[in-house]
Parts: C-alpha cells; sequence; structure tokens
C-alpha cells in the first residue's frame, strides 16, 4: 500500500511531530479540563455559600403578627399569591411552602391543685402551634394526628373552657408522663375576670424520622423535648401566669409545643375577639441546586430588593386590609459571599491556566521551529527548484496541523472518558487546531523567508538580523513594562472591572511576569558569560580561551529554549505554591474544626437529658491515660469546656465559651499540635499565666474577637463559682476556636488556668490528644459512649479535600503542574539538543589545540549546565514570587514552608541529572581532516 505523499515528506521529522502531538494532546486535555472544573468549582461554591447555610438564613420567610383567626385555606392561598408576585429570580428557587403559626403566649400546665410541676422540680410552660402538613413528615409511635375542631364552652360569664386535641413529642411525653388520652390543662387570665381554661387531649405522639436541616422537621424538632427558661412572674392557682413588674427573682420553668390541627386552633385567646395576636410564619424553602454562580448578581439585587422595598408582597386579609407581612431572609449575603469566592476561585484558575499556557505556548513555537531545522536539507532542495517559501510554510503548517488536530480530539476524549473534562468542550480542541495553523504558518514563513537555520554553528550576523534586532528591543521593553502593568491593575483593583467581569490584563499577569524573567533571563546571559571569558582571556593558555570564545559564539542559539524552560519553571513552581496553599488551607481548617490532633468530648444522653440544666457532665474514669496509650497519640490535655457570662464588659456578648486548663499542658498542646499539623495557629504566651493585680483573680486569654470588647477586668460567671478576672492577653488558639459556638455565641471564648481558681478547676468533659490516632481505636476506648463527640485531624482534612471547590482546585492546579514540567522537560531537550551540534564541532576543533577527548565530552556540558540551572533558578525564583508579588488577589492562604524542597530538588534532578545523562550518552568523537578543513575554509 502506497504512504500518503505528504506522510512520506515528513520522514526526517516523525519524532518531533510525535511530540507535537503528544504536548498537543496534553493542552487540548487540560485546556477542556479546566472549563469543566471551574464549573465543578462554581457548584461546590454555590453548594458551601448557600446551600451550606442554616435554612433559617438560606430561605425566604414572611412573619406577620396579627389578631384575627383564619384558616388553613386562606394563608395557604396568602402564601401562593406572595409567591406569585415576588421578583422571578427568587420564586424560581422555591421548592415547598412551610406556614406555621404560633401562639402569642405560653400558658402553665395546671393541675387541679395548683401549677404542674415537671423535671427537676421547675414549672411547665406551653405553647401551641399549627405547622400545615408536619404530620407527614414525622412518625407516630402511638395515636394519630390530631384532626377535631376545639369546642368552647362559655356557660359561665367570665369562665370559658376550650377543649382542643393536639400531639406531643415522645420525650416531652415521656418526661411529663404523658399518654394518648391524657388531657393537659392550662389556664390564661383575660382582660378584667375573664378567665379561658384550655383543655388538650393528647391524640398522638410522634417521634423524629428526618432530623437535620429540613423544613417541615424543623418546628417538631424544636418542640421535641424541654426547653429551659426563666419568667418574671409565677403561676398561681385558679388564675394562672401572673406578670411580675420589677420581676426581682426570675423563675425557672420549661418550655415546650403542642401541635393542634389547624391555624384557627392556636391561640385560646382568639375564642374573645380582638384578644392576643399570633404570629404567622410563611416559609419559602430555597432549593441551593437551582442557584447558578452567573445569576448569583442578580438574585442578590432581587433579594435586597424584595427585604428592603418589601417587592411582592402588596397582600390583603379577606375584609380587604392589608396583610403586614415583614420579609427577612440572608439569601442577598450568601449570594455576595457566594459572588466573592467566586471570583477568587477563577481568578486563581485562569491565571494558573494563563501561565501554563504561556508555557505551552513557548514550547509549541519552539517546537515548531524545531521541525523546521530538521528538515533544512529539503528546505534547500525546495528552494533550489523554485519553491516559494509561502507554499512551504502552507504545507508544512498543514502537516503538522493534521498531526495537532487529532492528538487534540484525542486528548479531549481521554480527559472526558478518565472524567476530568466534558466531553462538550470541543472548542479546547478546535482553539488548539486554529493556534497550530496560525502559529505554525508564521513561524515557517518568517523562518523560511529568511533562510533561518537554528542551531547552526556557522551562522553569521545578516542583515536580516541587524533588521530583527529592533523587534527584539520593543518585545524586550513591552513584556516587561506590560508584566508590571498587569501586576499594578491587579493589585490595585482586582482581577474584576468595573462591569463586573474579569480585567483580562490582570489575568494574563502571572504569564506576562513569567515572559518578562524570560526575557531578562536570556538577556542576562551575554554578560554573566563575559565573565568567564574575562578570566580565561587573563590566563595562560590556548584551549580555555578558545573554548569559552566559541561557547559564547553559540549561546545565541539558545535562547528560545532558555526562555521557554524559564516560563514552564515559573508556571509549574507557581501553580505548585498554590496547590500548597490550597492544601494548607485544609489544614489550617481542619485542626481548628478539631482544636489537636483529636478530640473526645463528654456530652449528656440526648435521649434523656433535659438541654442546659446544670447536670455536671465528666468524662469517664481513666479516659485520658486510656487515649494516651492509643496507637498514634502523643500528649493528652484533659479539660473543662462550657457556657460562661460576663459582668463588667457590656460590649461584650453575655455568654461565652470557657476553656479551663493547665496552662502548661495546654501550652505543650497547642504547640506540637501546631507543629505536627503545620498549622499556622496562635501560640500561649511565654507569660502567661501572669501574677494577678490582686488576690483571688484569676489571668484569662481571650479570643481575638473578644479582645477589644472586654476591656482589662471582669467577673466571669462558671457552673461552680464567680470569678474575678484579668484579661491579659488575646490568643487565637485552635483548641479554644475548636468548641467555640457550642456554648457560646459567635467566635468568644475566654481561657483560664485551672491552678489559679480558688475551688479547682471544674471537672474535665473534654479530652484534646496529639499526634494522629485512629478514630475507630477512640471510640473503642471504655466509657466512651456512641453519642460522644469524636473528631480527628484526618478525618476532618479528608472532609476537607472531599469538598467540590477543594478537590476542583487541586484537578486544575495537578494538571498545570504536569503539563508545564512537560514543557520544561522539553524545552531541556531542545536546549542539550541545540547545544549538541556546537558543542561537538567545538571539541573537534579545540582538539587540535590539545584538548583531551574526556574534555571535548564534558565540553558540551560545561556549556549547557550553567544556562540551564540559570533558566530553572530564575524561573523558580519568579514563580514563587508570583504569589506575594500578586498580593491577596491568588491565595489567601500563604503555603507551608516545605513545598519548596521537594520542587527545588525535581528541577536540580531535572537539569543536572538530565545534562549529565546526555553528556554521558554521547557517542565517542572522530576526528578528520575534512572536518578540521571545513572549519577553517
Amino acid at each position: 500500500m502506497r504512504r500518503p505523499r505528504w506522510w512520506a515528506q515528513a520522514a526526517r521529522v516523525r519524532g518531533a511531530l510525535a511530540l507535537l502531538a503528544f504536548f498537543g494532546a496534553a493542552t487540548a486535555a487540560t485546556t477542556a479540563a479546566v472549563p469543566y472544573q471551574i464549573s465543578r468549582s462554581d457548584r461546590a461554591i454555590v453548594k458551601d455559600s448557600v446551600g451550606g447555610a442554616h435554612s433559617q438564613d438560606r430561605d425566604v420567610t414572611l412573619t406577620a403578627t396579627d389578631s384575627d383567626q383564619f384558616d388553613n385555606d386562606f394563608l395557604r392561598s396568602l402564601a401562593a399569591r406572595s409567591l406569585a408576585t415576588m421578583p422571578r429570580q427568587v420564586s424560581a428557587l422555591v421548592t415547598a411552602t412551610d406556614i406555621s403559626v404560633v401562639s402569642s403566649g405560653e400558658y402553665p400546665i395546671m393541675d387541679p391543685g395548683g401549677p404542674f410541676i415537671g423535671p427537676d422540680k421547675h414549672m411547665v410552660h406551653l405553647n401551641a402551634a399549627a405547622v400545615l402538613g408536619y404530620e407527614d413528615h414525622v412518625r407516630f409511635v402511638v395515636g394519630s394526628a390530631p384532626t377535631a375542631p376545639p369546642h368552647v364552652d362559655s356557660a359561665s360569664s367570665s369562665t370559658a373552657t376550650v377543649t382542643e386535641s393536639a400531639a406531643i413529642s415522645k420525650t416531652a411525653a415521656d418526661l411529663l408522663g404523658l399518654r394518648v388520652g391524657s388531657v393537659v390543662s392550662t389556664m390564661a387570665t383575660l382582660t378584667g375576670l375573664h378567665k379561658v381554661v384550655i383543655e388538650y387531649t393528647i391524640t398522638g405522639i410522634y417521634v423524629a424520622d428526618n432530623p437535620g436541616d429540613d423544613v417541615y422537621w424543623r418546628y417538631a424538632d424544636q418542640a421535641q423535648g424541654l426547653t429551659p427558661g426563666t419568667i418574671c412572674g409565677a403561676d398561681e392557682p385558679d388564675v394562672g401566669y401572673v406578670d411580675d413588674p420589677k420581676c426581682a427573682l426570675p423563675q425557672v420553668v420549661w418550655r415546650t409545643d403542642l401541635l393542634v390541627s389547624s391555624v384557627a386552633d392556636v391561640d385560646a385567646m382568639g375564642v374573645q375577639a380582638g384578644a392576643g395576636k399570633n404570629t404567622t410564619t410563611i416559609e419559602y424553602v430555597v432549593d441551593a441546586s437551582r442557584i447558578r454562580v452567573s445569576e448569583l448578581a442578580d438574585l442578590q439585587a432581587a433579594v435586597h430588593r424584595l427585604v428592603v422595598g418589601g417587592q411582592g408582597l402588596s397582600l390583603q386579609d379577606p375584609q380587604g386590609r392589608p396583610y403586614p407581612f415583614a420579609p427577612s431572609t440572608r439569601l442577598d449575603d450568601l449570594a455576595e459571599q457566594g459572588l466573592i469566592v467566586q471570583q477568587q476561585a477563577r481568578m486563581l484558575d485562569f491565571a494558573v491556566l494563563g501561565a501554563a499556557l504561556a508555557a505551552a505556548l513557548a514550547a509549541f513555537f519552539l517546537m515548531l521551529r524545531t521541525v523546521v531545522t530538521q528538515r533544512s536539507a529539503e528546505i534547500v532542495l525546495c528552494k533550489a527548484r523554485g519553491a516559494r517559501p509561502g507554499r512551504l510554510a502552507l504545507r508544512f503548517a498543514a502537516q503538522s496541523s493534521v498531526v495537532v488536530a487529532a492528538a487534540s480530539a484525542a486528548g479531549v476524549l481521554i480527559a472526558t472518558a478518565a472524567g476530568t473534562a466534558a466531553g462538550g468542550t470541543v472548542r479546547a480542541w478546535i482553539g488548539a487546531v486554529l493556534l497550530t495553523l496560525a502559529g505554525g504558518g508564521a513561524v515557517y514563513l518568517r523562518v523560511l523567508a529568511h533562510d533561518d537555520r537554528p542551531g547552526s554553528a556557522r551562522r553569521e550576523v545578516s542583515e536580516a538580523d541587524a533588521a530583527a534586532r529592533i523587534p527584539r528591543l520593543v518585545r524586550d521593553i513591552v513584556v516587561p513594562l506590560g508584566a508590571a502593568a498587569s501586576v499594578g491593575v491587579l493589585r490595585s483593583r482586582g482581577s474584576a472591572n468595573g462591569s463586573g467581569s474579569f480585567d483580562w490584563l490582570a489575568i494574563a499577569a502571572p504569564a506576562l511576569v513569567a515572559s518578562a524573567a524570560a526575557v531578562v533571563v536570556v538577556r542576562a546571559v551575554p554578560v554573566l558569560w563575559s565573565m568567564p571569558f574575562a578570566v580565561a582571556r587573563r590566563g595562560r593558555g590556548t584551549v580555555p580561551f578558545v573554548a569559552t570564545a566559541l561557547a559564547g559564539r553559540r549561546v545565541p542559539v539558545l535562547a528560545a529554549p532558555l526562555a521557554g524552560l524559564v516560563v514552564a519553571s515559573a508556571a509549574a513552581t507557581f501553580a505548585a505554591g498554590l496547590d500548597s496553599s490550597v492544601t494548607q488551607g485544609v489544614r489550617n481548617d481542619a485542626l481548628y474544626t478539631v482544636g489537636a490532633g483529636a478530640r473526645i468530648e463528654a456530652v449528656p444522653d440526648p435521649s434523656k437529658f433535659l438541654e442546659n440544666s446544670g447536670v455536671p457532665i465528666a468524662l469517664p474514669a481513666g479516659l485520658a491515660a486510656s487515649a494516651a496509650a492509643v496507637p498514634g497519640a502523643g500528649p493528652v490535655m484533659s479539660a473543662f469546656v462550657g457556657a460562661a457570662e460576663i459582668e463588667g464588659a457590656p460590649a461584650a456578648s453575655a455568654n461565652v465559651t470557657v476553656l479551663v486548663a493547665d496552662s502548661g499542658t495546654l501550652r505543650t498542646l497547642t504547640d506540637r499540635a501546631a507543629h505536627e499539623t503545620e498549622g499556622r495557629s496562635g501560640r500561649v504566651p511565654s507569660s502567661w499565666p501572669m501574677t494577678p493585680s490582686r488576690p483571688g483573680t484569676v489571668t484569662a486569654l481571650v479570643s481575638p474577637a473578644l479582645a477589644g470588647l472586654v476591656g482589662t477586668h471582669g467577673t466571669l460567671g462558671l457552673v461552680s463559682e464567680q470569678v474575678e478576672v484579668d484579661f491579659v492577653a488575646a490568643a487565637d488558639l485552635p483548641t479554644a476556636s475548636a468548641v467555640t459556638g457550642e456554648y457560646g455565641s459567635g467566635s468568644a471564648y475566654v481561657v483560664l488556668p485551672s491552678d489559679q481558681l480558688r475551688t479547682g478547676a471544674p471537672t474535665p468533659n473534654t479530652v484534646w490528644l496529639t499526634g494522629h490516632p485512629d478514630i475507630n481505636a477512640l471510640r473503642k476506648l471504655p466509657g466512651v459512649q456512641p453519642y460522644f463527640p469524636l473528631a480527628t485531624f484526618a478525618q476532618a482534612s479528608a472532609a476537607g479535600y472531599a469538598t467540590g471547590r477543594v478537590s476542583a482546585a487541586h484537578a486544575v492546579l495537578r494538571m498545570t503542574e504536569l503539563l508545564s514540567v512537560g514543557f520544561g522537560l522539553l524545552c531541556l531537550a531542545q536546549t542539550m539538543a541545540g547545544a549538541r551540534s556546537a558543542a561537538r564541532d567545538s571539541a573537534l576543533l579545540l582538539r587540535v589545540h590539545g584538548l583531551s577527548e574526556t574534555g571535548g565530552r564534558l565540553l558540551g556540558s560545561a556549556v549547557t549546565l550553567p544556562l540551564v540551572v540559570l533558566a530553572a533558578a530564575g524561573g523558580l525564583a519568579m514563580g514563587t514570587a508570583l504569589a506575594p508579588l500578586l498580593g491577596s488577589q491568588v491565595s489567601d492562604t500563604p503555603p507551608s514552608g516545605g513545598w519548596l524542597v521537594p520542587v527545588i530538588g525535581a528541577a536540580v534532578l531535572c537539569t543536572v541529572g538530565g545534562t549529565a545523562l546526555e553528556a554521558a550518552l554521547r557517542r565517542r568523537q572522530q576526528m578528520s581532516v575534512r572536518l578540521r578543513a571545513a572549519e577553517y575554509e
């Protein structure tokens, strides 16, 4: 079978074309994978910023307080009309509607002889609530949902009796001793002497089948058991609750909810027209999966109009009066946060991709130039027979384009099959083909038109070279100026311009900076080479001087591959640094989630404990010693964490988290945990604990968020005692941050040294471990209950790496690293190949002047090695400086200090090892009279 003519003509360059095809496939695969990974990152950002928020922040809630009673159908129609008039950007996200009505007041459970006494000898108050559709989302273990309408008996002019049916949670029923058929009586006094007695008959007892952030379950979850509270008054027999305006001594009560069948049955005071007000809430469930990143800005504006301007809320009740709904949601804030994160993520992706494509272009044009060089004999023959340079350039470009097109398509298909790209991104390989056509034609035409033979050892300065000096000078000035301008734009206003789209000059900053570094390195080579030339000229002997002169004559031949090596090294180092910063961010988050290598926290049994009842919870005896014996565990610290109240600091939150631990153990734990996890966290001050300002005072550390609010002195109310505290320093401690929010508000915590407390430290309820213990081994320790919260650094890190945003960023960065390393190796190979023929001719010539055969072998390496080391060092330095140079627009988390060691090691191995291998494999050189004569022609 006859081979195609164009393929037969490419016999001399098939190896170069195969290499070009390989890197074309890699470039197309990366270019196709990056948009797919960016879309993955966008979806993860929406999921984290909007979907990960609490439903009460994400959903749109309409709240109204009214004294009139309406039925279920009216509220459903009201919710539908309100949804229909909302902005389209908001209404399109709603998947369900939750309607609830809660009574305006709470009423005490009354026994015939007085108030009902519940657990811990506290009184119990009831709230009546109706949640439309809740019965379909809970499981009734006994009985069924209430359906009977209320019955009102007003036989007495001073007392009205209302009989209703209701449902109660199993936890509350067990604690109060109720069952199906039980009757719960409450009493309320209206204006004057009118009294209302409400008798709730329990028709069903339910349990949680769907715990979590579900709109229908949320209210039933709140009504599961008893929650603590205080009242300013007392419950009186035959009267009910009596308010105490002075509130001298607040009474502790338990509160629970009963679920009734209809919104018209909620408030017993509703039987008296106009008395009391119910709180009606219509909550529209927002499905975060329907939100697209491109719509976040419009969504933010629409939600702002809804909340601030009340757009879509011109509603009326059946009598034609305005229905005063007040909208509330944080969806606009969540959308704004998502926009900020998305722009930062895209900035990172585009910046890294730009740097990688700069390296790709450098290697691509270098490869095309090499293809022309290897066909020099064919070019001379074709020109001798009258072929025009344009026709030759078109033929060579067509051959290269066919190869690159097929390889690009294969690269996209392979990336799609591997799951790292989407098959629809055909623009990637189409772009690669067009780039090959345009770039190949330009390179071939320029080389062929000027009869340029790159790599020729005998190339003399021509008129074309002299004419090219001006464009080179312009390029050498414009590229650094463009890099400086792009960096200035990026640092001053970020990657987004005034219209909200990306500023591509800022996006191109890494690529321009890497190209500027390449220009500087290439232009610095002759200056640096003049130093050994000056030394050799003053020395004795002919060989060093002639060798240095010949090497300097061949240096310009290596300019193109050296520039490509600088750009590729900078791109790979930049991507590796950002990859390390992403990893470091996950490690920091995991450290602040756990507090050390692992944490075990003792909590009450949720099925038996009443929330915040004050019952002390302690670690099982000997747990700290048992945990220290677990394989992989280091030093262990037992501590008490709990809620505390700050007095004397009105600017601070009343409730904070307090951590009581031994100061020395805490310092050892935080230092070792931060070292083991490479986390950037604060340390315990070396001077803490200090000598108190006066006897009986404790010196305390506070969180940075609390430092400016508490002053220098205050009173801290613990469970066991009131402590006078001197707030001496702020410390950002992961050990304390890990439990912040469980007992206090926000990021506020106070750390107390146990040795300064008068009555001794509270009983420890939390243990922290350093090292990397296995969570399954910790779970099996004696005394550890299944409901104890356990967390390990490895577990939290794995969860962080599994998030869509982090995995997408890793995919983009690692593909960029591999691609840039591949292009760097290609440029390294081209550098050594370009220097080989020049070094061979120089070595043969120097043999006449007494150079040994071993010296001839080493001559090529002596020329190549300093150049490639200089190029790699320039690329490493610029890649390392890119992230600090571009500022926080690129990465919020600085990389860990150890990432440069493997990067520099890989660069040294490739450059030095590659040069040494090339010298070792070089064949023995033979001298001939013909070659010597040719050198002196």
